[in-house]
Order: structure tokens, then sequence, then C-alpha cells
């Protein structure tokens, strides 16, 4: 398991959960990341910065696999949720994670990121 933090020099550092060994260390927010998660797999981040972008990242190769400019306002929170799919007869798993920021709330399907869905405040 991995535990993540958020630091104030913009990066996330992502370590062991057991040792607290450091893994990896992750770049590309302009400001402060204020809200992360991960999926209950490992394998994938999302974080939700002061600069109003929302990332996320795969955590075997440390690369950013999307960039979201949705919102208007700093992301304050983030959650990751999976669901079950049948598609074609076959129970697959997929991840949904939510983004939240003071003017809306953003619901997105993993890992198209594709937009599933926005409340608006």
């Amino acid at each position: 398991l991995l535990v993540a933090a958020s630091l104030l020099d913009n990066t996330v550092k992502i370590f062991y959960e057991d040792s607290l060994r450091f893994f990896l260390s992750l770049y590309g927010h302009k400001l402060p990341v204020l809200s992360l998660a991960i999926s209950s797999d490992d394998k994938l981040l999302v974080t939700g910065s002061a600069d109003t972008t929302v990332r996320t990242w795969d955590l075997v190769t440390g690369q950013a696999t999307s960039i979201l400019t949705h919102h208007k306002k700093g992301v304050r929170a983030a959650l990751f949720h999976p669901e079950c799919v049948l598609a074609r007869g076959v129970m697959r798993r997929e991840y949904v994670f939510a983004t939240a920021s003071a003017d809306n709330i953003k619901k997105w399907k993993c890992p198209s990121v594709a937009a599933a869905g926005v409340v608006e405040a």
C-alpha cells in the first residue's frame, strides 16, 4: 500500500505505507496540491491544486496521464470510487473519481477521464 503527501513546493511525494520508505516524487502543479486520492489498487492517483487543475497520475510510471482544467477555483477535494460495470456479459471494475472546488463538484470516469457529471454550486 502507498501513502501520498503534498508539499508546499507543489510536489507530491509517495511512500510505502508499511515502512514509510520513499517511492516517488510527482511534479507538475504550479501551486500547492490541496487534495489527493489513491485508487484502492495503488495504480492511480488524482491530485487537485490551488492552480485549479486536476491531474491523474500513473503510479507505476510516475507520469501524469491527464491534466483537467474544468474548475474555476482551487480543487479542495478528491475521492476515488470503484464501480462494477457489466459490459458484454462480463463484470469488470471501473474507477470513477470526484473533484470539488468552491464552485462545483465534478465526477470523472477512469482511465479516459471523460466527464461523467457536474454539480454546480
